[in-house]
Parts: structure tokens; sequence; C-alpha cells
């Protein structure tokens, strides 16, 4: 103990005796009070977080619920009242709602598209495995889509008339997707007029996941009978004389030329008509 100095006095050593039970006593009166005031202080404290976070719980519950109607299609847009990251978190799902809203238009317009147009259409998975085909692709081969999803991308060629070597090319272009390229004429006989043959223009199209993966094929075959037939035409109209049907000059000098080009033997018999003005002036006219 050492000595009690009160306004400079000095009063001696100062003794406080306490017994047992009232050390005990204050002991315990002051654990409990400290713990009283601790446990109202936990209390309190989760009691003030609890209710300042009930608004951001509500809040992350509505963002929950605006990420899964994305999900399921359905384009709604978040409160973007929020405070800090949930703000920013709304405003990203909003923009991200938007943009997704935006090509799934562009998807279904170009999907109208191709289930209305008249060029036959049918789309493959990078396997061959046959994934859609259009009304057009299925009036086209006369069968049923069921039956058309069935074959796969070879399956598909073979029921039209292609040669040999653009069929080869197939397959070269589909093992170098960075250079992938296959188009050829074809054609298809009518079914519902045998006599009758198709032509068209078949073009295989990549659907690429990067420069050097593919995750697909377009086919498109587009109907040119009407333009062959007017080739066939053209072509007759300049190598035949329309009255007789006779070659004419042009015809007479590309047969020259294919009977010059391997320098093989061959005969010309000309023939003169004498007095062919006097007869053709009268009856050419009418002719």
């Amino acid at each position: 103990a050492a000595p009690v100095v009160i306004s400079t006095y000095r009063w001696g050593n100062i003794y406080v005796t306490v017994d047992g039970s009232a050390y005990t006593r204050l002991m315990r009166n002051f654990w409990s009070g400290y713990a009283f005031i601790s446990a109202a202080l936990l209390f309190g404290s989760m009691a003030f977080l609890w209710l300042s976070s009930r608004p951001v719980v509500r809040q992350l519950a509505a963002l929950r619920g605006v990420a899964d109607s994305i999900g399921q299609g359905q384009f709604t847009r978040a409160d973007s009242g929020g405070i800090g990251e949930i703000a920013a978190l709304a405003s990203a799902l909003n923009s991200m709602s938007d943009s997704l809203e935006e090509k799934t238009q562009q998807v279904n317009q170009l999907a109208r598209v191709v289930r209305e147009t008249n060029e036959a259409v049918m789309l493959f998975s990078a396997d061959g495995k046959s994934l859609f085909a259009n009304e057009a692709m299925v009036n086209l081969l006369d069968t049923t889509a069921q039956a058309l999803l069935a074959q796969d991308l070879w399956g598909v060629l073979g029921q039209l008339t292609i040669s040999t070597e653009a069929l080869s090319l197939v397959g070269q272009a589909i093992a170098s997707p960075k250079d992938f390229a296959w188009s050829s004429d074809a054609s298809l006989r009518d079914s519902r007029n045998p006599e009758q043959t198709i032509y068209l223009a078949a073009k295989l199209e990549p659907l690429s996941k990067t420069h050097d993966e593919l995750s697909g094929f377009v086919l498109a075959l587009s109907n040119i009978t009407a333009r062959k037939a007017l080739e066939r035409k053209l072509e007759r109209l300049a190598n035949f004389d329309t009255l007789t049907g006779l070659p004419n000059r042009r015809s007479f000098g590309l047969d020259i030329e294919q009977r010059v080009a391997p320098a093989k033997p061959y005969s010309v018999l000309y023939m003169e008509i004498e007095q062919f003005t006097t007869l053709n002036a009268p009856h050419a006219n009418e002719a």
C-alpha cells in the first residue's frame, strides 16, 4: 500500500477490507452488468443490421426475379433506383435485357425470312446432322419435314444429280473451315412430272464458331430451271437458223474450230446451188 495524498496533505495508508462474500457479490454484479450491456449492444447491432438490410434483400430478390424472367425469354426491366452496387447491377441487367430483346427480334425476323422464302434452305450441325428445313425444301424434295430431318447432309445431297467432282469438293470444303466455299449446279427429277428436270444452283455456307471451327452448315437450293431454259433458247437462236432449224454460220465456225483443235484429219463438203438468188428473191419474204 502507498500513502494517500489529498490536497497536498499526506493522510497515510488507507486500507479497504472486503470480506469474501461481499467480493463475490461485487464481482457477480460486475459481470452480470457487463453481460447485460454486451447482450444489449449485440442485440441492438443485429436489429440494426436486419432493419438496414431488408431493403437490400428486397432489391436483390427483385433483381433475381428479373434475371429469371430474362432466362425464360421475358425481357422485363429492373428498378434502377437502388443504391450503389445494387443500382449498377440493375443497370447491367437492363442493358443485357435490351440487347437480348433486340437480338431475339433480329433472329425471329431472320427465321421468318428463312421459313417464308421461296429458296429451299436446310440447316445442318457440324457433323452433318439435319437440324431444320424450311417448307420450300420439303416441297422441292417432295417429302415430309420429319423424313427430311432424319437424313444427314450426304443423304440430302445424294437426292440431287451433282457431278462426282463437285461432290468431292464438299468434303474438302468441310475439312478446311478457314477457306470454306462450295457451290455447284445440280438437277432433280420432278416427282410430279418425271419427264421434266428441275435445274438447281446448290450452295453450302458455313456457320462458324471461330475462324477455324465450324458450328454447322446452311444448304441453299435455288431453282434455276427457267434460267436454264432461257440459256438453251438463246444458245439455239445463236447457232441455228430459225426458219429451217439448220446450223447457221456461227455453228459451222464453232464446229470447224473443234475439229481443227485436235489436229486430226477432217473433210469439208462444199456444195453450190446455182441460181439460188433467183429462187430466193421472190419467196424469201413469204418464208
